[in-house]
Order: C-alpha cells, then sequence, then structure tokens
C-alpha cells in the first residue's frame, strides 16, 4: 500500500513539473521574426505531418515530412511589423505539390499559395505573392494536393510601408450576379486554393469538406439559369448553395471529365431573390472541380413598342428538355455525325448507327426509368452504349440488341433508374441497325405492342363458335413432342443471367421452321441471338433465322438470351417443330439399272488379322497429341470499356487467304473473372478460359471476322495476354 501511494506521490509531482515547465516556456516564447528563417519543425501544433531528423548534403537536418492534402501546421506570434509581400518554402517533393498559406487558422483567410514542383530528390526554394499583412499574426500552412517534405520558410516585407488606420467595421460590398462573378473573389474558402494557369485564374475545390463563399449577391432581376466554367480531371459535381455550407440548393451541375474549361447552363432555382451568399460545394467524395467563373441569366422580357401599352411580364426562360416518356424519333438527335436519314413509306430513321459515328440527344429529362424501348432493324447481331455526358462518360446502358433478319422490330431492354436530366451519346461498339426510335418505360409501365400486321377491326368469323358447345383454349400449353425436344443451360451471377440453349430433331425427318415458348414468370429476357423474339401474353414467342430455321434429322441449332431483371432455378421450354418426311426418289423407268453380277465387299473382313507392328506390354507405343495449328493470317482485336467491372468486345479476324475452319482463344484468369458471354462457349481450363466458337460462327472466311464479348470483374489491365490458335 506504502508503495501505491508513494508512486502516486511521485506521477503527481512529475505532472505539475510539467505543466510548470510548459507554462514557463509559454511565457517566455519570443516573437518569431518572419523575415528570419523559420525552421519548419518550429511551430504550435500540426496535423499529418511528422518531424524527421535525416542527413542531407552532409548537414543534420530536421524536416516536417509527407505534408499532403488536409495536413497542416501552425505558427503564432509573428511580427510582421514591415507587412508581407511573398512567401518561400524551401522542400523536397516527388510530384507536382500545391500549400495554402492562410490566416489565423485552418479555415481562415487564404493569403497565397506555393506551387512545388518536382525536385527529384532534393531541397529547392519555391516563392508564392502573398496578401498584406500587418503587425502581430498567426499563419497556418495547409497542404492541399501532392506530398512534400519542407525543412524551412522565410518572408519578404511589403514594398512600401502600409500605415494601419483604426479599424471600421467590415463592409462586404454586394456581388452583381448578371455580370461574370470570378470565382477566385470568394470572401471566404475552405480546401479551396487559388491558382493561376495559362492566364486563367480560378478556384480548385476539393470535395469531402472544400467550399467557397461569394458575400452579399444581390438577385435584384430574378433568376432563370446558371451559366458556370468549370472543368474537372474525372466526372464531379459542383453545386451553388444559398446561405450556409448545407443550405438549399440553387443550381447543380455535372462535370465530365475535360482538359479545358468548359462554358454551360444549367437550371437554377427560380424563386430566389433578394441578397444571399452563395456557397460554391463539391460534392462527389474524392475528386477536385476547377472553378473559373459564373454568371446569373435572368428570364427574357417581351419588347414593349407602345407605350401606352403595359409591360407584359416576363416569360420564364424555356430550357427545351426531352421527354423520354413518348416515342422519341431518331433523326431528332441533337447531334449526328457521320449519319443519314432514309424515308420508307410512312417511316423515317435513321440508317446504318454503326462505330465510329457520333449520335446524342442532349437535355433528356428523367422522372425514373426501368426499360428502354429500341424500334430498330438488322441482318447482325449489335452492341451499344449509352454514356452520360460524353463519349467516355459514365456509362449509363450496355445493350445487346439481336439480330431482327432485317426487319423492324421493338426490343424492351434494362435501364437504370434515373433522374434529372443526362445528355445521351449513344456508342455503338460493333454491329450495324437501322434505327427508328426509342422511348422510356417506368417501373410498372406495360410496354406498348405494336402490330406489324394490322387486322380488319371488323372480321368476318368463316367458323362462328356455337355459343352452346365453346371452345376452351389451355393457357398453359403443355410441352408437344414431335421428334424436337429442347435443353438448356443457365450461368446465374446474382445481377444478371445468361441462358444457352439446345433444339435438337430427334426425329428421322426433317425439321423445317420450329418454336420455343417460355413463360414470362420463369425468365425476363433483355436480349438473345441466333432467334427472333416477340411477347404473346404470358409467353415469350422465339423463332428462328433464316439460316437456322432447318433442323436436319439427328442434328441441333443452338441460342441464347440474357437479362437481369429475374429468373428461375427451373425453367420450363415448350418446343414445336414441323416434321416433313423426306422426298421419296423413283427410279427412272428409261433409265437401266445395272445390277453388278460380283459385288465387292466394301469392308472386306480379314479372317485372320495380323498385327504388323505387336505392342510389347513394357515398352508401350504413347502417342503424343497434334500441336495446335497457328494460323498467321487470324489476328485478335479487341475493346475493354471500363476498368475493375469491364466489358470486353473481340474481333477473329482472317486475314489470310483462306477460310479458316474452327478456332481456340485463350485467356489467363489472373486478368479477368469472366461473368458473362455471348456469341462463343467458355470453359475453365487450369489458369486459363478456353473460348471457342458457336457452329455458326466457327468458319471465318478470308477477310471476315467473327465477333463475341464477354463481361467480368478484375480487369486492372489495357493489355490481354492471349493465345489465339
Amino acid at each position: 500500500m506504502k508503495k501505491s501511494i508513494s508512486m502516486l506521490i511521485c506521477s503527481l509531482l512529475v505532472a505539475t513539473s510539467v505543466a510548470s515547465a510548459t507554462s514557463v516556456t509559454a511565457l517566455a516564447a519570443p516573437k518569431l521574426n518572419p523575415y528570419n528563417t523559420v525552421q519548419a519543425e518550429t511551430n504550435f501544433g500540426s496535423e499529418g505531418v511528422e518531424k524527421t531528423p535525416e542527413v542531407y548534403n552532409d548537414k543534420k537536418i530536421t524536416v516536417l515530412n509527407s505534408v499532403e492534402a488536409g495536413d497542416y501546421w501552425i505558427v503564432k506570434d509573428l511580427d510582421f511589423s514591415e507587412g508581407l509581400s511573398k512567401l518561400s518554402l524551401t522542400a523536397r517533393a516527388d510530384e507536382a505539390s500545391l500549400i495554402e498559406v492562410r490566416k489565423d487558422s485552418v479555415d481562415g483567410e487564404t493569403l497565397g499559395n506555393i506551387k512545388i514542383n518536382t525536385t527529384n530528390g532534393e531541397f529547392k526554394t519555391f516563392t508564392g505573392k502573398m496578401k498584406n499583412l500587418e503587425g502581430m499574426n498567426t499563419i497556418v500552412f495547409v497542404g492541399v494536393r501532392g506530398n512534400a517534405s519542407v525543412d524551412y520558410w522565410v518572408a519578404q516585407k511589403s514594398e512600401t510601408a502600409v500605415v494601419v488606420p483604426d479599424p471600421d467595421p467590415v463592409v462586404t460590398e454586394e456581388v452583381d450576379p448578371y455580370v461574370t462573378v470570378e470565382a477566385e473573389n470568394a470572401v471566404s474558402r475552405k480546401f479551396a486554393a487559388e491558382i493561376t494557369d495559362n492566364g486563367t485564374t480560378f478556384l480548385a475545390i476539393r470535395a469531402d469538406g472544400g467550399y467557397a463563399v461569394a458575400k452579399n449577391v444581390n438577385f435584384y432581376q430574378g433568376l432563370a439559369a446558371i451559366e458556370l466554367s468549370v472543368k474537372a480531371s474525372k466526372a464531379a459535381v459542383l453545386e451553388l448553395r444559398l446561405d450556409s455550407y448545407d443550405g438549399d440548393v440553387l443550381a447543380s451541375y455535372k462535370i465530365n471529365p475535360s482538359d479545358s474549361f468548359v462554358q454551360t447552363y444549367t437550371k437554377a432555382d427560380t424563386s430566389v431573390t433578394g441578397t444571399h451568399d452563395i456557397y460554391y460545394v463539391a460534392t462527389v467524395s474524392g475528386t477536385t472541380v476547377q472553378f473559373d467563373s459564373w454568371k446569373a441569366i435572368i428570364a427574357p422580357v417581351k419588347p414593349n413598342p407602345d407605350p401606352d401599352e403595359p409591360i407584359d411580364e416576363p416569360d420564364p426562360i424555356v430550357t427545351e428538355t426531352v421527354n423520354p416518356y413518348v416515342t422519341v424519333e431518331a433523326e431528332d438527335a441533337t447531334v449526328m455525325e457521320g449519319l443519314d436519314i432514309k424515308i420508307d413509306g410512312s417511316r423515317t430513321y435513321v440508317e446504318r448507327l454503326r462505330p465510329r459515328v457520333t449520335y446524342i440527344v442532349k437535355n433528356v429529362e428523367f422522372d425514373g426509368s426501368e426499360k428502354i424501348a429500341i424500334t430498330y432493324k438488322s441482318d447482325s447481331a449489335h452492341v451499344l452504349e449509352i454514356h452520360d455526358g460524353a463519349t467516355n462518360g459514365p456509362r449509363l446502358a450496355f445493350l445487346n440488341i439481336p439480330n431482327s433478319d432485317y426487319e423492324w422490330a421493338t426490343i424492351y431492354l434494362n435501364f437504370p433508374d434515373l433522374h434529372g436530366v443526362y445528355d445521351l451519346y449513344f456508342v455503338p461498339k460493333f454491329g450495324v441497325i437501322d434505327f427508328d426510335s426509342w422511348s422510356i418505360l417506368k417501373s410498372g409501365d406495360e410496354p406498348i405492342i405494336v402490330d406489324p400486321d394490322p387486322v380488319d377491326p371488323d372480321p368476318v368469323d368463316p367458323d362462328p363458335v356455337d355459343p352452346d358447345d365453346p371452345i376452351i383454349v389451355d393457357p398453359d400449353p403443355e410441352p408437344v413432342n414431335k421428334g424436337v425436344t429442347t435443353e438448356y443451360t443457365l450461368n446465374n451471377w446474382g445481377s444478371g443471367y445468361q441462358v444457352q440453349v439446345k433444339v435438337t430433331n430427334e426425329s428421322s425427318q426433317r425439321v423445317e421452321g420450329w418454336t420455343v415458348k417460355v413463360k414470362k414468370d420463369d425468365v425476363g429476357i433483355d436480349a438473345s441471338w441466333n432467334v427472333n423474339i416477340k411477347e404473346d401474353g404470358n409467353y415469350y414467342v422465339i423463332t428462328p433465322v433464316e439460316w437456322n430455321s432447318v433442323i436436319e434429322a439427328g442434328k441441333s441449332v443452338e441460342f441464347g438470351f440474357q437479362g437481369s431483371s429475374h429468373v428461375n432455378d427451373k425453367i420450363e421450354l415448350f418446343a414445336v417443330g414441323e416434321v416433313k418426311d423426306d422426298p421419296v426418289v423413283e427410279p427412272d423407268p428409261d433409265e437401266p439399272i445395272i445390277v453388278d453380277p460380283d459385288p465387292v465387299d466394301p469392308d472386306p473382313v480379314d479372317p485372320d488379322p495380323v498385327d504388323p507392328d505387336p505392342v510389347d506390354p513394357d515398352d508401350p507405343i504413347i502417342i503424343e497429341p497434334d500441336d495446335p495449328v497457328v494460323n498467321d493470317g487470324l489476328a485478335l482485336e479487341y475493346t475493354i470499356n471500363g476498368q475493375g467491372s469491364a466489358t470486353i468486345n473481340f474481333k477473329v479476324a482472317n486475314n489470310g487467304k483462306a477460310a479458316v475452319n474452327g478456332w481456340t482463344l485463350k485467356l489467363k484468369k489472373s486478368q479477368i473473372t469472366i461473368d458473362n458471354f455471348w456469341c462463343v462457349k467458355v470453359a475453365v481450363v487450369g489458369d486459363y478460359y478456353v473460348i471457342t466458337p458457336e457452329s455458326w460462327n466457327s468458319v471465318v472466311n478470308a477477310g471476315d471476322g467473327a465477333y463475341f464479348g464477354v463481361q467480368g470483374s478484375g480487369v486492372t489491365t489495357a493489355t490481354l495476354d492471349y493465345t489465339l490458335e
């Protein structure tokens, strides 16, 4: 017990000594002269930096290491009695860095910034212009970007003596928003650096807490829209908010990646009047918005030629938007390049929508969405992506559009739930379609099925039904087996699925034309290949295209479909086929039948076969497998869309002079995890995916190609290691 008491007393004495020493040190701390060299480790508080001793040029020094975005150190009791014009840092950096100098606190007024270039391991001195300071002050060095190590700093005196008058109350002048408002004139900032680049001065506003404030903005003429000049290195959002950091949103602008400033208009809260503080806030975590300027746009006023007539109230500004919930004709696109508009009877359409053309629909206003309906015709499969804001902007949809046998068809494909105004960039990846129109369906909307062959509204029934003997139609047909059977494989990865179906003719006669029905309760089909699909009540009705409509006896054809809405573990497929008897060839009565008097057995059996080379059981013959045939004329072309989760579109091109029958592509599993694929078969062998063609695309003619694609995750490279045989 005595030991415990003595230890407690010792602890109290030590604590008291430390407190006393700290107090004496604080009282005795001299005022720092900023015009002499100040070591960076001399500070009064820091965050995110470390004091590190090291040897540089044979001298022992102490540096503040790893000054990154958000890190800071504080220096108090600085006597700027002779003013301030510039400030120099001696620092080292492995990448371009930026440090801001602020007054009084971390989020105080920004005095200036110091750009630090890459120094290749050496300490170099960098200087930045500063706002003037007088008297005793506290300054804070704040990391904005990059990663720098600082040895020391020094201030330069003001070039002219400044007389400090008695302080008057601070008056912030009103800002006129109807002329261009420069972003860098904001009176208050946090994580918002002022930067000058190529003659343009702007604010780099970092998300995750960064903002800048324009005070006393007077909207005395009202408001209809806002013109912004912004850019960002990756997709970002800038919001203008009223009166506080978390105030009501005056206007919000989505920023697509760009190397140059983009001037654009965005809708604004038209109810705003009077004087407000406007907060510029970047909202997408991990992004930085480079903000140059903004300007308020008022509603136009009608001219008043007759002074005796009363002045009409101004019409509200009209920002023309596209309503996607009605049919949007393809020829009404905002921008089209490399495309032609064709007229076929009463139908006007865009001809040959294909890769490397431009097709854009701007200002599409969404209020929810689930499906997109595409009306088109094609003679091959087509892959179409829809991006937001730019050709390489965020991808909204990946659409597999099947071959329609060059007949007009409407397909309904999944579409993300969107709200707000978007610029839609239609980006074809491969294949060609003639594009008639499109529209969006919300959740719960029923698709409008247009019958291409309208029925006479008053048909004459050749066989009227006796009301006392009605015909009963079975709503759920039982599978019809006339020698045609189906089997399928289901690949379900949770967010979507793919079904590969095999239709086999097990009869002894040829089948011409076949149909497979599947219940909508079992599957929700978004896309398909090698077939045509129509909806009939509670069923999808699947029919062949021209080249696979005939199935010879004992043969099979394959097709597939995919979706993402729902799929059952067990799918019921109802197959119907029309069996044709093989024609009997009658002998020509005028043609004599020749009978061979001594028929020869085509496969004679040796009664005493002799093994010419008997096998020694102790020395078996090892048959080496054939080496794979590598065709120098085959080449693989591919495009990777996305990183991490990606879609890869392939083309096996035959650049040789002869057709190639059969090919195999091997991809390393370490480069991608394949979740989905189309127009090929995929097997896993060891560390590889082995990709082989379907029967219909196994032959690649000279100068032609076989197209297919995969979707998967774990893609981190723009170049694939592969083997094509």
